[in-house]
């Protein structure tokens, strides 16, 4: 028995139907794990990034405390420094193991274990060596920090290190951003073409049966063309049949999942969007990392001033303020030997070749003694200058920190 044109019109309604509602049902379930995967990867990049900049600061911190007890004469301040560079080496090793769970391209875990291993080498050669050279033989200690000591270089390597983590991380945030979008993109033009796939069945499956059911089928056509070009609260009432009268029910709800395919749609584009945000939040955290580290160095109670290559002023903390004269805003730019001016004590000779002298020394500027530190107002101040010079992973000369410590006695 041929079935009917009735029950093969119905059939086809079944089977589209069921393709519409597959392709919703596909879309709401991606969309909901694609949405869970954006938050926890979101978090996880903002985590991590948040770690590498408290990692950063614990060895910046390490490092100049380190310095620091170079130019420590009072045994009470050196066991202080060795207590707080003992404090800050419990927080490397805690950041680092943190990181290595949070952690997932194997480009990061490479530079973090690289980073790993140059740092114990580091903290080996402070430990046993420049703490120790430091309370008996100033000079040998100040020479391991120069840039060619043992303690520069080891120093140098391991922030360079985590330099290139930094940059691991940040370009491992971009790509996986980058095949999220390229994901989404992709759902988006599968669901698009299987909409229109649909439709398009739907369409020429009307048309070869219009001329056998007349009318009615004239009124599922308009319904279709209503559908075609965006209509998607279209109300045409037909009441010829109880075929027809279904056919229309499933008109209905093809449009109500087409709506839901159009919200699953712009939820996509959102997510997109979100994610675009979290990237600029990730480097806004890194900039904000920046600034805690400026903030710390403001409540150091010695005078920190930092340079650029061409010897132009970058920052200084609060006592440089004080104790120089120039403000922040004043200093930005000025040549490092008229914010920090220092002359000899006996001559008042003053020093104009600073940078120079910093790339030199590695550590204690070799300055006549007693120096002394002329504020912007003529007064003077007796101070020991420590300096280091800082380069970049290629040895390029990109600037200097100075720090100045009052003489107690000299000042008493």
């Amino acid at each position: 028995m041929r079935p009917s044109l009735s029950s093969k019109f119905t059939s086809a309604w079944i089977i589209l139907l069921a393709c519409v509602a597959a392709i919703a049902a596909v879309n709401l379930c991606a969309s909901h794990i694609l949405d869970r995967q954006f938050r926890a990867r979101g978090q996880l990049a903002l985590f991590a990034a948040d770690l590498l900049v408290r990692l950063d600061r614990a060895t910046a911190l390490s490092h100049a405390t380190a310095l620091s007890h170079v130019s420590s004469t009072s045994t009470d301040e050196m066991a202080s420094q060795e207590h707080q560079i003992s404090q800050w080496e419990s927080e490397v090793g805690a950041l680092v193991g943190r990181l290595q769970d949070v952690l997932q391209d194997q480009q990061e875990l490479d530079r973090l274990r690289a980073f790993g291993i140059l740092w114990k080498e580091y903290a080996r050669i402070r430990d046993e060596e420049l703490l120790p050279s430091s309370r008996t033989d100033k000079p040998q200690a100040a020479a391991m920090t120069w840039e060619d000591g043992k303690l520069g270089a080891a120093a140098r390597s391991a922030f360079g290190a985590l330099q290139e983590l930094r940059d691991a991380h940040l370009a491992a945030s971009q790509r996986s951003l980058a095949l999220q979008g390229l994901s989404l993109r992709w759902r988006q033009v599968v669901l698009f073409l299987g909409s229109l796939l649909a439709i398009f069945a739907f369409l020429v499956f009307g048309a070869l049966l219009s001329s056998r059911l007349g009318a009615g089928l004239r009124a599922v056509l308009q319904a279709t063309q209503l559908m075609a070009v965006g209509d998607l609260d279209w109300n045409i009432s037909l009441k010829s049949g109880d075929e027809l009268e279904s056919i229309f029910g499933a008109l209905h709800r093809i449009t109500r999942n087409m709506k839901k395919l159009l919200a699953a749609r712009r939820e996509a584009d959102e997510q997109l969007q979100r994610a675009a945000q979290d990237l600029k939040e990730t480097k806004a955290l890194l900039a904000a990392g920046d600034k805690r580290l400026a903030a710390t160095l403001a409540l150091v109670d010695r005078a920190i001033l930092t340079c650029d290559g061409a010897g132009r002023v970058l920052a200084l903390n609060l006592v440089a303020e004080r104790w120089t004269g120039w403000t922040q805003e004043a200093a930005l730019g000025q040549p490092i030997s008229q914010v920090c001016c220092v002359a000899s004590a006996r001559t008042h000779e003053r020093c104009q070749d600073l940078l120079q002298r910093a790339v030199q020394s590695g550590g204690i500027l070799s300055l006549a003694d007693p120096t002394v530190l002329v504020a912007r107002d003529g007064v003077e101040r007796s101070v020991h200058v420590a300096s280091t010079a800082i380069r970049d992973a290629e040895g390029n000369l990109t600037g200097a920190v100075f720090v100045l410590r009052e003489d107690v006695k000299e000042h008493e």
